[in-house]
C-alpha cells in the first residue's frame, strides 16, 4: 500500500528536499518511517533545531558522543554546528514530522543545511497548518523550492485492503460485510480503519465519528470562566453576611480581576 508514493518520495530526494502533505490520520508518520535506513534520521517535532542537530552529529560522527567534535560541538553556534554536519561527507536524510510547528530560530538553523547536496530533508505537515507556517520569513526561505507531495485518503477498494490485512493481524475472523463497512465509512483515513479494526477485535461496534482527523473546534470555555467570575464575585456579598469583610474584599477583588481577564482574552480571540 501507498509503494506508488514512497516510489515518488524517494526519486525526489535524490535531486531535491521533500514537503509531505496531507490530513490527520493519513498514515504520513507511518510511510515516512517505513523509509528510514541507516543514513536515515527521525524527529517527531522540529524544534528545538540544535537538539536534533546535535542528535544528527551524534549518529553520523565517528565514535558518536565520544568524538572530541562532537564534544566541542555543544556549546557552537548553530552555524558553527552544520558546518561540522556539512563536512562529515555523507549522503545524509534528515525526516522531520509536525514541521507546521516550527519556530523561526529552527527553521533559520535547517535552512545552513541546505547548503549541502549530500544533505536531503523530507518533512512532514498537516495539509492545513503548513500555510500558516510558510508566512514566517525564515521557514518561507528553508520552504521555498521544497517538491510538495501529498497524500491523498485510501480509496474504497484500497480500505478494503488494509482493513483485511488487520483482520488477519488481529486474527478476526474475515468478514467481507463488516470489511465493507469499515472500508465505506472510514472516510479513506488509516488511522480510523485501525481503530475500527481494534475495537472489533474487542468485541466492540466501531465508532468511526471518534477517530479520524483532529477537529480544529476549540472547546469554549468562556462561559466556564464567566461562571467562576461570577461565583466569586457573589461570595463576597455571601461573606459580608457572615461579617467577614476581609475574605469577602479578597473574593471580590479576585473576582473582579478574572472576569476582566475573561472579557479581554474573548474580544482578543473574536
Amino acid at each position: 500500500m501507498r509503494q506508488d508514493i514512497r516510489n515518488k518520495i524517494l526519486a525526489e530526494l535524490q535531486n531535491n528536499n521533500v514537503m509531505l502533505l496531507g490530513d490527520h490520520g493519513l498514515g504520513k508518520t507511518y510511510l515516512a518511517k517505513q523509509l528510514l535506513a541507516d543514513n536515515w534520521i527521525y524527529f517527531p517535532a522540529p524544534n528545538p533545531a540544535k537538539t536534533n542537530l546535535l542528535l544528527v552529529l551524534e549518529k553520523f560522527i565517528h565514535k558518536g558522543r565520544k568524538n572530541k567534535i562532537y564534544k566541542k560541538a555543544k556549546p557552537m553556534q548553530i552555524n558553527e554546528l552544520c558546518s561540522e554536519i556539512i563536512a562529515l561527507k555523507k549522503k545524509i536524510f534528515i525526516v522531520i514530522d509536525e514541521f507546521h510547528m516550527v519556530s523561526e530560530l529552527s527553521a533559520l538553523s535547517y535552512g545552513f543545511l541546505t547548503e549541502s547536496k549530500n544533505i536531503r530533508f523530507l518533512i512532514i505537515s498537516n495539509k492545513k497548518y503548513i500555510e500558516k507556517a510558510e508566512k514566517k520569513p525564515a521557514a518561507k526561505r528553508f520552504l521555498w523550492d521544497f517538491k510538495k507531495i501529498e497524500l491523498s485518503p485510501l480509496s474504497r477498494p484500497e480500505s478494503f485492503v488494509f482493513a483485511g490485512k488487520l483482520f488477519e493481524q488481529y486474527k478476526i475472523k474475515r468478514n467481507d460485510q463488516l470489511l465493507a463497512k469499515i472500508a465505506k465509512n472510514s472516510s479513506g483515513c488509516p488511522l480510523t480503519i485501525k481503530r475500527s479494526v481494534e475495537q472489533v477485535s474487542r468485541g466492540e461496534k466501531p465508532d468511526y465519528l471518534s477517530f479520524g482527523e483532529v477537529q480544529d473546534k476549540g472547546i469554549n470555555l468562556f462561559p466556564v470562566f464567566f461562571l467562576f467570575a461570577f461565583v466569586l464575585i457573589g461570595m463576597k456579598y455571601l461573606l459580608r453576611i457572615t461579617d467577614d469583610y476581609e475574605l469577602a474584599n479578597i473574593s471580590g477583588f479576585v473576582g473582579i480581576i478574572v472576569f476582566f481577564i475573561i472579557r479581554f482574552v474573548w474580544f482578543k480571540l473574536k
